[in-house]
């Protein structure tokens, strides 16, 4: 019975049935509680829906039954490096080397951490150790062109070569060689050929497109119609009659807006500071709405929030700060750096009522140019139909709640933090209650890791190049920039 449960479960997680993949994996389990399978596989699930801590166990649980798994170890580091534990997932990585020492995807892996951690030396080593065992391994050549775009690498000559051999390689499939247009892409932006990165650019986004999944697939329909609930339920009469509220606390911080507005900087910034703590990009908000909520209520969010009782608000939000603080206890807040968290504001509201939300925003084509270009994860990304209706959509929910919620909400221009940084820097202190400290100034510091498309920026002193950047393509975007009429007036 397990067996078959098993390899149903396997058919509904390939086809992107999530939740009916885990109720078979779980059901599994219930009958063989040491398949390691299972839990590596609801691992993954966990993994991919943001919940780190189940994924953590869920996956130490199927290395103690099967600890010669290199493919696990390497899966483990990436849940590790999400919870921002580098040190856990540099140890994972190293245990999948040991195991299997010429597998160029555990070398990139630990690249990718390394740059995270700043550590170029042996981020560039890890790199080419990869290339050395398998010269097709085309997300490295994306990695060190990111680099070679911030001015921290140059490619050799030979890497040259391997690229453009690589780029006509009949071999590769779609998303391999929409690592290699990014790097293409990369490489010629950095030489000043416009004309050749924007063909680049076009073709790595045009291949990425293509390999979403059906459920992966951008659906503009699907976020308007995600908004129009959210204003059913989050609207003045609801608020009139909420009475009750999760957390009086004013520990969390919640950063919020779209990819590429300077979360990250900010974050950091506000890291530098001896009485916060910054945990990144968490998905613990989204977790209470559409999982916790749900199964007390039995309701989707956001419909769940209208029989979800202040007693169980109170507890999501007390569940929430205990994960958020963790052994931090000297913290007086806590930074949440979810830009999508702007979907979610009336839901942070109900929970925290007293919390900060800082708002980035940036010039829309700059933000939209620098989502275009920078190979990241969000699947909005990959044409300028996409991003411009996500735009809309995001312009949209801040418009809502800003009429609607009295959060403090603090909003934070990505031009006004280069071309002032003390004054910026000093304003977003003041916004969070703190008395001014002036390692905030020195966010590029800082050795913490960082594994966001900002990861080399932020190392480096504050710059204005970055602004207007869309500029130099000018004429090629102009098809993007028209779609945006109405947030230039």
């Amino acid at each position: 019975m397990s067996q078959h449960a098993f390899q149903t479960a396997i058919s509904h997680h390939q086809k992107g049935d999530i939740r009916n993949a885990q109720r078979l994996y779980m059901e599994v389990l219930r009958q063989q509680p040491q398949h390691a399978y299972a839990l590596r596989n609801l691992g993954l699930i966990a993994l991919e829906t943001g919940r780190i801590e189940d994924a953590a166990n869920l996956y130490q649980r199927a290395l103690q039954v099967e600890p010669k798994m290199p493919a696990w170890k390497s899966e483990l580091a990436q849940v590790y490096s999400r919870a921002g534990d580098a040190v856990a997932a540099k140890n994972q990585l190293l245990g999948a080397l040991k195991l299997e020492g010429q597998n160029s995807l555990y070398w990139y892996l630990l690249g990718n951490l390394y740059t995270d951690l700043g550590q170029l030396d042996d981020a560039i080593h890890a790199y080419r150790q990869a290339l050395q065992h398998n010269p097709a391994q085309a997300r490295v050549y994306s990695a060190l062109a990111h680099l070679a775009a911030t001015g921290d690498y140059q490619f050799t000559a030979t890497e040259q070569q391997q690229l453009a051999h690589q780029l006509n390689n009949p071999k590769l499939g779609a998303e391999d060689q929409s690592h290699l247009h990014f790097a293409a892409a990369n490489l010629a932006h950095k030489g000043k050929h416009s004309d050749v990165a924007f063909t680049h650019f076009c073709q790595a986004n045009r291949l990425k497109k293509s390999t979403a999944k059906p459920w992966q697939q951008f659906n503009a329909q699907q976020l308007e119609q995600e908004l129009l609930a959210i204003k059913r339920v989050f609207n003045d009469e609801f608020f009139s009659t909420q009475r009750d509220f999760g957390s009086q606390s004013e520990t969390p911080v919640f950063i919020v807006g779209m990819p590429r507005t300077g979360t990250t900087l900010v974050e950091r910034v506000l890291s530098g500071h001896p009485q916060v703590v910054g945990r990144g990009e968490l998905m613990h908000i989204k977790a209470i709405a559409r999982d916790g909520l749900r199964l007390k209520t039995g309701h989707p969010f956001p419909d769940n929030v209208l029989s979800t009782s202040s007693a169980d608000l109170t507890t999501q939000a007390q569940q929430y700060l205990r994960r958020v603080i963790g052994n931090d206890r000297h913290a007086l807040r806590v930074v949440d750096k979810m830009p999508t968290n702007y979907q979610m504001l009336g839901l942070i509201y109900l929970l925290f009522p007293n919390a900060r939300v800082i708002h980035t925003r940036r010039d829309p084509m700059d933000t939209l140019w620098s989502c275009f270009t920078r190979n990241i994860s969000a699947r909005f990304t990959n044409s300028f139909d996409d991003l411009a209706a996500m735009y809309r959509n995001y312009r949209a929910y801040m418009d809502h709640w800003q009429g609607l919620l009295p959060l403090a909400m603090l909003d934070v221009h990505y031009e006004e933090m280069v071309a002032d940084f003390p004054g910026q820097a000093q304003r977003l202190v003041k916004f969070l209650g703190l008395e001014w400290h002036e390692a905030c100034l020195e966010y590029h510091q800082h050795n913490a890791h960082v594994a966001t498309a900002s990861k080399m920026q932020v190392r480096k002193p504050i710059y204005k190049t970055a602004v207007h950047a869309w500029k130099r393509y000018e004429d090629q975007l102009a098809e993007l920039r028209s779609k945006l009429d109405d947030y230039y007036h």
